[in-house]
Parts: structure tokens; sequence; C-alpha cells
């Protein structure tokens, strides 16, 4: 959760939002069509009506999971960046330690010399 992007829910929002505005202006064309051809009202109307619901419905499910999981592929690529930059650190750390203490050791045979 701590690499997830505090703003993809309201992209994700922004973009089901406008799914729905698309879906309402779709249903008034057909309501439209529907008083046009006299057919207001009837079981014609009602059928088609219901398989534009459910394909909002299953559109606005595939724009949550795939923001989700765009989401998540980030928060998993940071996670890594920020892995490796720790264990870069810590080979760096290390390394580092082990160099001070070949200097100290030879600093103090260059004493032990004098």
């Amino acid at each position: 959760d701590q690499y997830m992007s505090p703003y993809m829910q309201k992209v994700v929002d922004v973009q089901k939002e406008q799914a729905i505005l698309d879906a309402q202006r779709a249903g008034a064309g057909r309501a439209a069509q529907a008083v046009q051809a006299g057919a207001f009202g009837g079981s014609r109307a009602a059928v088609q009506e219901g398989l534009a619901g459910e394909a909002l419905s299953r559109q606005l499910a595939e724009i949550q999971a795939s923001g989700q999981q765009q989401a998540f592929e980030q928060a998993q690529q940071q996670f890594e960046r920020d892995r490796s930059a720790r264990a870069d650190a810590e080979r760096i750390g290390l390394g580092a330690g082990e160099l001070a203490g070949q200097q100290a050791r030879s600093l103090a045979r260059k004493g032990h010399r004098g």
C-alpha cells in the first residue's frame, strides 16, 4: 500500500465517470430512436436498455481492474527499485567498513614498524 499512488483511484473514477456519461448519451440516442420508431416503452427497448446496463457494468469493472493492475505493477516496480537501492547501500556500507578495517590494520602495522 505504501508504494501505491494515492491518485490511482481518482484517475479510475474519472475514467468511470466518462464511461457513464458515454452510456447515458448512447441511452438518450436509443430512446430517441425508439420514440421515432414508435416503440418507446416496448419490450425491445427494455432488452436494449438491459444489455446496455450490463455492458456498462462490465466496462466499469474493467476500468477498475485495469487501474488497480497498473497501480500494482507500478508499486511493485518501485518496491523492487527500493529493495535494489537498499541492497546496494548495504554492499557499499559493508565495502566501506571492510576498507576502513584494512586501512586501520595497515596504519597499525606502520605504527609497529616505526
